[in-house]
């Protein structure tokens, strides 16, 4: 049985190598004044029966960063004094990185009914990714504004990600769209008339914004870019996978819509996953893989509908490395929004997913 309690200590390591541990000893409710990181009043989990003391959060003193630090250690035998067997940076930390702001306010006109001026906009290296809002403006109550979405190549390509106009709407001279954005890539933005307009030069108004979702463990699409995680520790990222180069589509299965997570076993666990969160609009998949990513998935979970959690216990494993895959089961349907407000904003572009995986020995 576990259960947490407050733990006032402190670890000393090495600050010039964070993986190279210097002294390895932390007293439970005592105050060690040669050491550097600070656990005061963080919540740890405690074993009885392994010894195992898990402390999911500590803060190197005098750090601002905001990055902070998980820890795993066994009790020694009689004492109440625990042995550090590992630690690393928490990935999901405010340190991972700021959100980007970005955008653009343009003023222009078009010519003639031919007319069609072409931009280009950029997401900015957020490594989660985002997505573009993208929105055009006629000044003429007799006009109806298009727009057109595509790939960095375009026109030449022809690859379109989304093409419509306002026209049949309660707002006819105003479009406005939505699509999913990856990191550091460009986009191309058509601004034509779609109907109407009786004289010329055809004022209007083009706004775009680039919204960022703040997902520390990406880039983890592959296997080989799994980012590391703690057990029992929550997981809070989000999927998105957004259109890359000029492809103008996305689907399951695709390689940028996955997300890989690596946990390390050092001893026999039964390891139980929970999806504690997920947007309404997706249906979740999960698969565990062993290290050696040819032999076959080992556990798998797909939820019953969409936004249903998960709850499985996937068995008992050795020690080593395990791989754990995290997808939207269903097509993508939502990457784009062709016309906002007709079409809401997908869930899934602000609502992250949540997951732990909780050992038992």
């Amino acid at each position: 049985m576990y259960f947490s309690y407050s733990i006032i200590g402190k670890l000393q390591w090495g600050r010039e190598n964070k993986k190279n541990i210097l002294t390895s000893i932390v007293a439970i409710s005592s105050l060690l004044t040669s050491s550097f990181i600070n656990a005061e009043s963080c919540t740890a989990i405690y074993s009885p029966s392994t010894g195992r003391l898990h402390i999911p959060s500590v803060a190197i003193e005098g750090d601002t960063s905001g990055t902070t630090f998980w820890a795993n250690l066994d009790q020694l035998k009689g004492t109440n004094l625990f042995e550090l067997l590992e630690f690393d940076v928490n990935p999901n930390n405010l340190a991972c990185y700021s959100p980007t702001t970005v955008g653009e306010t343009i003023d222009n006109s078009l010519q003639d009914g031919d007319d069609k001026d072409l931009y280009t906009i950029t997401s900015p290296s957020d490594a989660g990714g985002g997505y573009m809002t993208v929105s055009v403006t006629f000044y003429d109550p007799d006009a109806t504004p298009g727009l057109i979405i595509m790939g960095a190549n375009a026109p030449e390509d022809g690859s379109t990600i989304l093409a419509g106009s306002s026209s049949g709407t309660d707002h006819p001279q105003t479009h406005t769209v939505l699509f999913e954005a990856a990191a550091s890539q460009s986009y191309k933005v058509e601004v034509n008339r779609f109907f109407g307009a009786k004289t010329y030069p055809l004022n209007y108004t083009l706004t775009w914004s680039f919204t960022s979702n703040v997902d520390c463990y990406e880039p983890n699409n592959t296997v080989g870019t799994a980012s590391k995680i703690s057990l029992d520790d929550t997981i809070e990222a989000y999927v998105l996978a957004g259109y890359v180069d000029n492809t103008n589509y996305l689907y399951s299965g695709a390689e940028r819509t996955d997300d890989w997570y690596q946990i390390t076993l050092d001893k026999e666990s039964n390891l139980t996953f929970e999806l504690l969160q997920t947007p309404s609009n997706f249906r979740m998949n999960m698969e565990l893989w062993h290290e050696d990513h040819s032999i076959l998935t080992l556990a798998a979970a797909t939820a019953e509908t969409d936004g249903a959690l998960i709850n499985l216990n996937m068995g008992t494993y050795q020690p080593g490395n395990y791989f754990l895959k995290l997808e939207q089961f269903n097509t993508y349907e939502d990457e784009k929004v062709a016309g906002f407000p007709e079409k809401p904003v997908p869930d899934h572009y602000n609502t992250p997913y949540k997951f732990r995986i909780i050992s038992s020995n």
